[in-house]
């Protein structure tokens, strides 16, 4: 696999338009084309790593003998870079857009938007919003992020750390990189 841009990310591209690059194949999501974040955020982290190495594990080292720090230091490192990454790059929950549509009818006369529709949860109706943007009907707990310009299910926050949405798909690999860091 190849992580370069193929026919198969430029087809995700059109599907899911907005300020969104797809890798290989669309396996890696990534927002914007401003790395420094995202830079800057590793760099923290590999810095955090040497110096816990170097003072606090390297002291505990020593004074008791055992190497159980080293081991759990190490752990936590690794877990830390790894839920990084995975939140940092799969896909948050974004949902594909529509076409536009018409904006003239059949008749002649102006649409602003499709008919509205309503959302059966349990007993309740709930009405869904319209993102006219994305040309699509958010369903319950759907926003739109205006830093990346796509509607997420589940949308918590856009993270300029981690340089994506916090969404459906990677809030639990957030939380667990905020607890390991």
């Amino acid at each position: 696999m190849v992580c370069c841009e193929t026919y198969e990310d430029r087809k995700y591209k059109r599907q899911w338009a907005g300020n969104i690059n797809f890798l290989c194949g669309g396996t890696i999501v990534s927002t914007g084309n401003n790395p420094w974040p995202q830079v800057t955020t590793v760099s923290a982290m590999f810095i955090g790593i040497i110096l816990l190495f170097a003072f606090p594990v390297r002291t505990v080292t020593e004074r008791t003998g055992n190497h159980a720090s080293v081991v759990v230091g190490l752990l936590l490192s690794i877990a830390t870079i790894g839920f990084y990454f995975r939140t940092a790059l799969m896909d948050p929950g974004i949902l594909p857009r529509c076409p536009k549509p018409s904006r003239i009818s059949t008749n002649g006369s102006r649409i602003t938007r499709p008919p509205a529709t309503q959302n059966f949860v349990g007993n309740k109706t709930v009405p869904m919003k319209y993102c006219e943007q994305c040309s699509i009907y958010q369903p319950p707990g759907t926003w739109h992020c205006t830093v990346c310009s796509n509607c997420v299910q589940k949308f918590d926050h856009h993270c300029p750390w981690i340089g994506n949405c916090v969404g459906r798909r990677n809030y639990r690999y957030f939380i667990s990189f905020v607890f390991t860091v």
